[in-house]
């Protein structure tokens, strides 16, 4: 189901792109890893020119629907194996979600997952980090005095 539903997504996004901007290079199959099983699907590749007039490919499938992948792994999957890990060493969280989800997982596996969570936090906490430095934060609260506790909470 979940590759027929990408699939038609993939091929209304064609039907609708600007034929101008995204010029079609032909289709290329995939997978990702879901806590469901493996699905496989084939979506369409463009051709388009950035900003600095470099010419790019790009899926827009991938970029319509947010889909944030580690690797061939879902997001929704990752956080699974994430929240696993905060309890279990690496070999029985691969155990335990390759029972749960039928997908063999490596203890191997499962560290490079988090090593590559852990660099895209390390990315997002730099990016805050940047913005407060250059005083473009968001939000509208303004707190007078933030108190740390001791044990550097």
């Amino acid at each position: 189901m979940t590759k027929i539903l990408l699939e038609s997504y993939d091929k209304q996004l064609a039907e609708s792109r600007d034929k101008a901007v995204y010029r079609d290079k032909g289709s290329r199959q995939t997978s990702i890893k879901t806590v469901y099983g493996t699905v496989e699907y084939s979506r369409k590749i463009y051709r388009t020119v950035n900003e600095d007039g470099q010419a790019t490919h790009v899926f827009l499938l991938d970029k319509s629907m947010h889909m944030d992948k580690i690797g061939l792994i879902s997001k929704n999957h990752a956080e699974k194996i994430a929240l696993t890990v905060t309890e279990s060493p690496y070999r029985v969280t691969s155990e335990i979600i390759s029972s749960i989800c039928g997908q063999n997982i490596s203890a191997g596996g499962v560290w490079n997952i988090m090593q590559r969570l852990g660099e895209r936090i390390d990315e997002e906490e730099r990016h805050a980090v940047k913005q407060m430095d250059a005083d473009q934060t968001e939000g509208q609260k303004s707190i007078p005095v933030l108190f740390e506790e001791m044990d550097g909470i």
